[in-house]
């Protein structure tokens, strides 16, 4: 799909949200075919969400993404003028995201295996390592002005949903009972896409207004490296717990 509106858009985004919009309502679609299914507090007593909320473990969690996602949330937003600033084509842009994308597929086939290896916590350092050297290699693809370089700093963007969606939904899993599961779930996403995408897309886009493009994510490269040595003694105390 990026791909394909990369292509068709090389000249003009005029239609672009006419494209969104079918691909939207088709989605819609095929959602409404689905079967309904009962949760597991259906016909029984209910159970607050905010119950979820008294386990540490699982704030402790959302407050370590919040930090990790708000960068990729600005990435997410103003990825596009970061191009254009760049003088990177439509054509090229849907190139470099359909990269970060692929690299997607193995890591949700074998999430469980992956997440095996290492603890959640010391995923969430993984995460903030990597994606703090990522936005660092987008300040030197600037200052370069090479979008074969930028492409290379696209690598370690799978480990921004690896780290901060994919292994928290099923580390909530282990810790959080089935009948609020969802709900937990729910404030992940919120967390993650609510939360963080107002901080990260508000914030970062008025800063960015000031400072530019660069100066944000070379900011946010140091954040998230400062924040990895910083969240380390507390992650590896609770990798010990």
């Amino acid at each position: 799909g990026v791909l394909a509106i990369g292509y068709i858009c090389m000249n003009s985004l005029r239609h672009l949200y006419t494209y969104i919009a079918l691909a939207l309502l088709a989605g819609a679609a095929a959602a409404l075919a689905l079967p309904n299914v009962r949760g597991r507090q259906f016909g029984g007593t209910k159970i607050s969400p905010a119950k979820a909320l008294a386990d540490r473990r699982f704030v402790t969690l959302l407050a370590l993404v919040l930090v990790g996602t708000c960068t990729t949330m600005f990435y997410l937003s103003f990825f596009g003028a970061y191009l254009e600033e760049m003088g990177v084509s439509n054509w090229i842009a849907s190139f470099i995201t359909w990269v970060s994308v692929f690299l997607e597929i193995p890591m949700l086939l074998f999430a469980t295996r992956i997440m095996r290896r290492l603890s959640i916590w010391q995923w969430m350092i993984v995460g903030y390592v990597l994606n703090g050297v990522r936005w660092l290699g987008f300040v030197v693809a600037h200052d370069l002005g090479s979008w074969q370089l930028l492409l290379v700093a696209q690598i370690p963007a799978v480990t921004a949903m690896a780290c901060f969606e994919f292994f928290p939904v099923l580390y909530i899993g282990k810790i959080i009972a089935p009948e609020l599961s969802s709900s937990a779930q729910t404030l992940l996403t919120v967390t993650s896409f609510g939360i963080a995408k107002v901080l990260g897309s508000l914030l970062g886009g008025l800063i960015s207004d000031v400072v530019g493009m660069r100066s944000i994510f070379l900011f946010f490269g140091i954040l998230l490296l400062i924040a990895a040595v910083a969240f380390l003694p507390l992650c590896l105390k609770l990798t010990q717990a």
